[in-house]
């Protein structure tokens, strides 16, 4: 399957493709000044990445919010990248996992490229399911955190994007073995 990302009128439309080049489903979302939506094409499971490139504001806090549809848990992933502060910071339903030191070199540029990574992984042990998270701020080297963990990832259905100025590339890849 392929996903594309296309902006159209103020809004992001994805178009999950099919092997058989078919259209399998489509999804929008508003661009909001609050942040940026996006559904996902379809459920997480273990194996599934998600990369996402863009451009941020060495000038602003940028967030990426991982949550639990159904809320029935109350489950949620936070990464939160201060490059004024220079620390990276993961919150996993409103418990603080981990601040970890970042620097992003920016030559006086305001905008700077980012790439934030995802893959979920299935934990039989504790019978849980975990999000494993990375950043790379300006090329800087990706900084691998620690895992947001949930109940199960069926209920998530969306991640949001705060403080971003561009995504210029979202990208899904199923693990299909």
């Amino acid at each position: 399957m392929i996903v594309t990302l296309k902006e159209c009128f103020g809004a992001i439309v994805f178009v999950l493709i099919g092997f058989n080049g078919s259209i399998v489903e489509m999804a929008r979302t508003t661009i909001r000044e609050k942040g940026i939506s996006f559904k996902l094409p379809t459920n997480l499971t273990h194996g599934t990445r998600i990369i996402i490139k863009g451009k941020m504001d060495v000038g602003k806090e940028i967030q990426v919010i991982v949550e639990d549809k159904a809320k029935t848990n109350n489950e949620s992933c936070c990464l939160i990248f201060d490059a004024m502060i220079e620390a990276l910071t993961v919150i996993n339903s409103k418990n603080v996992i981990g601040t970890w030191p970042y620097s992003v070199y920016h030559g006086g540029n305001k905008m700077v490229p980012f790439e934030v990574g995802m893959e979920a992984r299935a934990s039989p042990q504790n019978e849980s399911s975990l999000l494993d998270i990375y950043f790379d701020g300006n090329n800087q080297g990706a900084l691998a955190v620690d895992a947001c963990e949930f109940t199960t990832f069926e209920n998530i259905k969306k991640i949001t994007l705060k403080g971003v100025q561009q995504v210029t590339k979202l990208a899904f890849e199923f693990d299909f073995t």
